[in-house]
């Protein structure tokens, strides 16, 4: 794996899919917008693409259907959890 650019992943996660936001270094916009079907095994995927040219950390908030994801859910990248708004 590469290290030549840090990538940060945020994710906005609903019952059926995942919009991710990815920037790299310190880029004041994001590199790429997504929206993801709901799949782990697909979401996976994304962050392995991500890590072949990268160091990755992500962050999604701790509600609802995020609450199944954790950092071996997400290839072993570097995962932050926020808590939900109220």
């Amino acid at each position: 794996m590469s290290s030549s650019h840090n990538f940060w992943l945020g994710m906005d996660v609903h019952k059926e899919s995942v919009t991710a936001a990815v920037i790299r270094d310190r880029d004041a916009e994001p590199l790429r917008v997504d929206r993801l079907p709901y799949d782990l095994k697909k979401i996976r995927r994304y962050v392995q693409r991500l890590q072949a040219e990268g160091t990755v950390r992500a962050c999604y908030e701790a509600s609802g259907p995020a609450t199944c994801f954790s950092a071996p859910s997400l290839s072993g990248a570097s995962c932050a959890i926020s808590p939900p708004r109220r």
